[in-house]
């Protein structure tokens, strides 16, 4: 039996992709990134209801752009309307937050309105926040 010594093809080309890889990767001429996905439109998360700072976003969203949207977000019971409104103070939003509590309907819309209403108490929301 004869043995050649030739190099077989798939070697050779093996070869050439180890020994030229790295460098090709480093000069960049690798192949190109995968463009990030988008984010995910803040419409609902794995339960299918917004979260208060998603909720709250979309009000705010509704509210100056003046379409009609405000009353259906403030009038869904999920989230927890006093986490919205807990969010939109927060931000230091309280006329979007009073806007919202008058919005809400409900046993305890009032007790909601007038927790919008307080006044703002900085120092003492910022720990309770935490």
């Amino acid at each position: 039996m004869h043995r050649s010594r030739s190099v077989s093809p798939w070697l050779a080309a093996l070869a050439l992709v180890v020994v030229t890889g790295p460098r090709g990767v480093a000069r960049g001429d690798g192949p190109p990134a995968a463009a990030p996905a988008p984010p995910a439109p803040p419409a609902a998360t794995a339960t299918g209801a917004l979260s208060p700072e998603e909720a709250a976003d979309a009000f705010v969203a509704s509210r100056r752009a003046n379409d009609g949207r405000c009353a259906s977000l403030s009038a869904a019971d999920t989230p927890d309307p006093w986490l919205v409104c807990d969010a939109l103070l927060a931000r230091g939003a309280r006329d979007d937050a009073k806007a919202f509590a008058a919005a809400v309907a409900g046993p305890d819309a009032d007790a909601l309105r007038a927790y919008a209403a307080l006044p703002p108490t900085p120092d003492a929301d910022t720990v309770a926040r935490r």
